[in-house]
């Protein structure tokens, strides 16, 4: 009788499959998934190219993504929409003020204090100032990344982008804001 060869690591019959192996197992299925989940948040515009995600609880109304070097687009009165490199902050430059809006941070929101549930994540600045609104801002779409120590104007304002993070201005009256991972200032 001919003798079958087993391929090294493969379960022989009638043998069960030991605690490495169901633990490799595991673990291809659990990247597997994780594979999918950032698939299907991609082409369902939940992840932007740069893989940062839309923040929690920000998601209302999406407006699509002109690209940061239309500035025909700010004379339109369509807004002008960016990104930090980092994917951290993203940006939009409109007739009704400049708003960003940041991912991750770690400073305390005390001027978004009045707000109920999460807050800190959306800074404005606009015709009456600068401001921390509790309302949601959501920006989707294909978002170009504005280079360190580029600017975008349109509309009246300015905003630039730096290694520290964004710093929007109202042309016109000088007020804004500075916005970071770790700190943010109105002025």
């Amino acid at each position: 009788m001919a003798e079958r060869q087993q391929t090294a690591g493969a379960p022989r019959p009638g043998r069960r499959l030991t605690g490495g192996q169901i633990a490799l197992i595991v673990v291809v299925v659990a990247l597997v998934g994780v594979f999918l989940a950032l698939l299907v948040g991609r082409l369902t515009g939940d992840v932007d190219p740069d893989g940062a995600a839309t923040p929690t609880g920000t998601a209302t109304a999406a407006t699509p993504a002109p690209t940061a070097d239309d500035e025909a687009g700010s004379d339109a009165g369509e807004p002008v929409i960016f990104a930090m490199p980092s994917g951290n902050i993203v940006c939009q430059i409109s007739v009704d003020g400049a708003d960003c809006l940041i991912r991750d941070f770690t400073y305390d929101p005390v001027d978004a204090a009045s707000c109920e549930g999460e807050a800190g994540a959306h800074l404005r600045v606009g015709e009456d100032g600068a401001s921390m609104p509790c309302e949601p801002l959501a920006i989707a779409g294909d978002v170009p990344a504005l280079d360190y120590g580029e600017s975008r104007e349109a509309h009246g304002y300015t905003c630039t982008s730096s290694r520290e993070g964004v710093t929007c201005e109202h042309e016109e009256s000088g007020q804004g804001f500075s916005l970071a991972r770790a700190a943010y200032e109105l002025f």
